[in-house]
């Protein structure tokens, strides 16, 4: 039997289901989300806005890093946030923004998530969906813009590029109402972001932590270091024991940590 398809990414559907001062911008393809919403601040706007493609032919994701975009499987776009929190607390969005997600991703499927710190949503052992958050300076008067938060949800996908094959999975939600799903995210997500001083998602983020008390290594400036992942500190950071014992903690940013 055919799988169920996807109704288009629409922008007045997008809009029904949220908040009513959120603008929307929906393309068919692109070469990145964040990269529009970045345009976008950058241009002058300053609310909260979702961006959505059905496709896009430059996804990224930490690091550098790809991200695999194919059309009428997923779901790619970005939320667009004004500054609305301490300077200070930015390194809490990635987080927050993975609770938003797990939130409404576990509602819509019945399965039980996990969060591979510091951006990744994995299902079964398997990554389902990426976040990227980047801050976009404000050159006239200082500190931010607002940031864009962009996040990659596999919905259905199941051909992967070998390179990612072994590593990459798909919620499984054929005929999921994209629309709704973007909106709820999001919707989630300005909630959380503008009491996002207050860390009260820290202790969803904790529980669906998928490294905590696992040998891990993690790979900072190029160099490989062998760790056991010990919890989450109350900024986000991974705490973790060194093999010599020495604890320390590992921050987001230039730092890659995978399982053993």
């Amino acid at each position: 039997m055919p799988k169920e398809k996807f109704f288009s990414l629409n922008e007045n559907d997008i809009r029904k289901y949220s908040e009513s001062d959120v603008a929307v911008h929906v393309f068919d393809s692109i070469d990145s989300t964040n990269n529009e919403a970045k345009r976008m601040m950058e241009s002058g706007f300053s609310g909260k806005a979702i961006v959505a493609a059905e496709a896009q032919t430059g996804g990224r994701g930490r690091l550098g890093r790809s991200f695999y975009s194919p059309a009428a499987t997923g779901l790619y776009f970005t939320v667009i946030i004004p500054p609305c929190f301490p300077t200070e607390e930015a390194t809490l969005l990635t987080p927050a923004a993975a609770v938003a997600v797990t939130r409404v991703l576990e509602k819509l499927s019945g399965c039980d998530l996990k969060i591979k710190w510091v951006n990744d949503i994995y299902k079964n052992g398997k990554k389902i969906c990426g976040i990227l958050a980047e801050a976009v300076a404000d050159m006239e008067n200082g500190g931010f813009a607002g940031f864009a938060v962009g996040i990659g949800i596999n919905l259905s996908t199941e051909d992967f590029p070998e390179d990612i094959s072994a590593i990459a999975s798909s919620l499984g939600a054929s005929g999921a109402n994209r629309n709704k799903l973007a909106a709820k995210i999001a919707t989630e997500l300005f909630a959380l972001a503008e009491n996002l001083a207050a860390r009260d998602f820290l202790p969803e983020y904790r529980a669906h932590s998928y490294v905590t008390g696992k040998e891990i290594y993690f790979i900072k400036d190029g160099e490989k270091t062998n760790a056991t992942a010990m919890g989450i500190d109350n900024n986000g950071g991974l705490e973790v024991r060194l093999e010599s014992g020495e604890r320390t903690t590992l921050r987001g940013g230039e730092i890659t940590v995978r399982i053993k």
